[in-house]
């Protein structure tokens, strides 16, 4: 990998076993795998009501709402089953869209649904206009109240009959319009509901006047700006179903077609490396209890085909790589893969970031809906290339190398890495000896030159005259006197030649 002109080099994978930066990163993989398989096992996937059922609450308000305002409003309720509710607010058209998981006991789940009316209702919108309400003569009570739309005879029965405690006992309900304002001082056309009850002995009337004037404010929505919706468990399971059938086509797609572009055992790892993906993502899902829509189905899908993406490129470079270095015979399987890693890493790294970073923008700044779907995809495009470099890449190292021609070549470089050994301990012991031997020299010749020099001896004392030798191979001189010294000898001669006669 160069970084601006400088090389570096990283050993993913060692020539020694249980050596280089693979062995760390399977660690940490198999404590993550270990761990998403018990968090998900005692705490399952926090599912949406698209796949369990449940309602959706579609709500117009006056003003332009806001998430946290509606959050507020449904956490007062979440101890009696509303669990987990998905907001979605559209600014432009002041419209609220609930997400509601569905409630089993009938009752209370009319309770909450009618309560998140009203807590909206509350936040939102204008109450009505009470323009009385007293204690006629007979002892029944009158209540009076302007309404923005038209409120049928019927709402009012039911909303008095499910008075809490059983309050009122009898009622008589009227509706109509009328001008509302002085005389000519700008009179308005308004709906009104006029309602006759008899209270019972224990209701507190200003109890039973808050409760129906949250009702009739609630029932503006229910007839013209609400729309509610029961979403089945069926619809999730038919999608359920046909995702994880087409999770099995893709799987078996990818096996084929990388065994027939590379060979199967690139497929394999591959494989491995998506299911070590997903599972992770399962239990970082299960762990933060994050509710799984079908968007995350879809941004689960994607990061799929981007971890495969990644490791197809780095398989495709070590293909190459291995039919140019195989002729050789020198480098194992392993060299061949770290060097290919190596080669691809700044390239992994530059697409995995700069398709974080919009991912990042959508989670600080998206709607809800988005940040979940951009979650998904954080977590699976930085466990692809995770996954592509240090789980996909070694175990098809290691797996080729389980082939006679790989293996005798990783045998072969261990004798040759023993040999290199055993003559860089030689050479190590060599030198140890030589700067010995230097340094006993070194001292050596520093002791004599501070010995004191001999004293002069006088002319011919002491001093003994050699004759010189005779020269070897010399010739005796004439009268037969023999030379001093050595006998000389002659080397053997060369035999001599005779002529062959020719024939004639």
């Amino acid at each position: 990998m160069f970084i601006r002109g400088r090389e570096y080099r990283f050993e993913f994978i060692g020539r020694k076993n249980f050596s280089g930066l693979c062995w760390w990163a399977f660690g940490v993989s198999a404590a993550l795998l270990v761990l998403s398989v018990v968090i998900f096992a005692v705490s399952g996937i926090n599912m949406g009501i698209e796949f369990t059922g449940g309602y959706i609450l579609k709500v117009q308000v006056d003003r332009t709402p806001r998430v946290g305002e509606v959050n507020e409003v449904l956490g007062r309720f979440s101890g009696e089953g509303l669990t987990n509710p998905i907001v979605q607010v559209s600014e432009g058209e002041r419209t609220i869209y609930v997400r509601m998981p569905f409630i089993e006991d009938d009752q209370l789940r009319g309770q909450v649904i009618r309560g998140v009316k009203e807590g909206l209702v509350e936040k939102y919108q204008e109450p009505p206009k009470v323009a009385y309400f007293r204690q006629e003569e007979d002892g029944s009570w009158s209540l009076k109240v302007y309404m923005k739309d038209p409120t049928p005879a019927d709402f009012v029965e039911r909303l008095a009959r499910e008075a809490p405690g059983g309050a009122i006992i009898s009622e008589s309900v009227e509706t109509g319009s009328e001008s509302v304002g002085e005389e000519g001082q700008g009179e308005e056309e308004m709906d009104f509901v006029s309602l006759n009850m008899r209270l019972s002995e224990e209701a507190d009337s200003e109890v039973v006047r808050d409760y129906l004037v949250k009702g009739l404010a609630a029932s503006a929505y229910n007839i013209s700006t609400l729309s509610e919706e029961q979403v089945g468990s069926e619809w999730g399971r038919e999608v359920s179903r046909k995702a994880l059938i087409s999770l099995a086509v893709f799987l078996a797609v990818i096996l084929i077609y990388i065994s027939f572009r590379f060979e199967f055992k690139m497929a394999v790892p591959a494989i491995a490396a998506l299911v070590h993906d997903t599972i992770i993502t399962v239990g970082i899902y299960s762990l933060f209890r994050l509710q799984v829509t079908p968007a995350t189905a879809i941004a689960f899908l994607t990061i799929l085909g981007y971890s495969l993406y990644d490791t197809i490129v780095v398989f495709d470079r070590i293909a190459e790589n291995a039919n140019l270095i195989d002729r050789t015979g020198r480098r194992t399987y392993r060299e061949i893969v770290s060097d290919s890693l190596n080669q691809t890493l700044m390239r992994s790294l530059g697409t995995t970031l700069t398709t974080l970073l919009p991912i990042v923008t959508i989670l600080i700044f998206g709607g809800s809906t988005l940040k979940d779907f951009a979650f998904a995809l954080f977590v699976g495009v930085f466990l692809g290339a995770y996954s592509s470099i240090f789980i996909a890449s070694p175990l098809l190292a290691f797996w080729k190398e389980t082939e006679p021609k790989y293996a005798a070549i990783k045998i072969k470089a261990g004798k040759m890495d023993a040999r290199g050994a055993v003559l860089r301990m030689k050479g190590a012991g060599q030198a140890a000896v030589s700067k010995e031997a230097a340094a006993e020299r070194k001292g050596g010749e520093a002791a004599g030159s501070k010995r004191k020099p001999a004293p002069a001896k006088p002319d011919g004392a002491g001093t003994v005259k050699i004759k010189p030798a005779a020269r070897q191979g010399a010739r005796p001189a004439a009268g037969g006197a023999k030379t001093a010294g050595k006998k000389t000898t002659r080397g053997p001669s060369a035999p001599s030649k005779k002529r062959k006669k020719k024939k004639r």
